[in-house]
């Protein structure tokens, strides 16, 4: 069961449905399945190879650098991609903590303009930078879809997203 689950993560790798394949490498990992000892003691040295390679692609090391490299590389409008949410939302957080909203204003007895009368002024660096995240983010949704369902004689439909 275990071998089956990791050549559908190695799959999810290959279609680029990386936040399905990080959840299956995630639930692999977990100390609940890893202690299964017995389990895992009847996997092939095959299986296990590859779900070393597996969890080299789906790994955390260098800010995601592997998967962030197949989402840079994608193209939605020619492949589809699910990519792993959590980067959009780590981009984010780390944006919205690094940098300042606004600026200027309010700062002391300073001339210049930068008195307690003297107005904020939106910090644009920091909104060009989330425009990014999100636009990145949101191209993957207008990718198409092509759907086969298959049956034990071939294709029965096609459909595109």
């Amino acid at each position: 069961m275990i071998s089956h689950i990791i050549k559908v993560a190695k799959r999810c790798w290959e279609i680029k449905s990386l936040n399905s394949g990080l959840a299956i490498v995630s639930a692999l990992t977990s100390a609940s399945i890893f202690r299964l000892s017995n389990t895992w003691s009847k996997v092939s040295k095959i299986s296990l190879d590859e779900f070393e390679t597996v969890k080299a692609w789906f790994s955390h090391k260098s800010n995601w650098s592997s998967l962030r490299s197949v989402v840079a590389s994608t193209c939605p409008e020619s492949t589809c991609c699910v990519p792993f949410l959590g980067f959009f939302i780590h981009d984010i957080i780390f944006i919205k903590e690094s940098q300042e909203p606004m600026f200027g204003g309010g700062g002391g007895g300073g001339g210049g303009g930068s008195g307690p009368g003297a107005a904020e002024k939106v910090n644009l660096s920091r909104c060009r930078l989330l425009e990014r995240v999100v636009d990145s983010a949101l191209k993957f949704q207008k990718a198409k879809l092509v759907v086969a369902q298959k049956t034990n004689w071939g294709v029965e439909r096609v459909s595109d997203g």
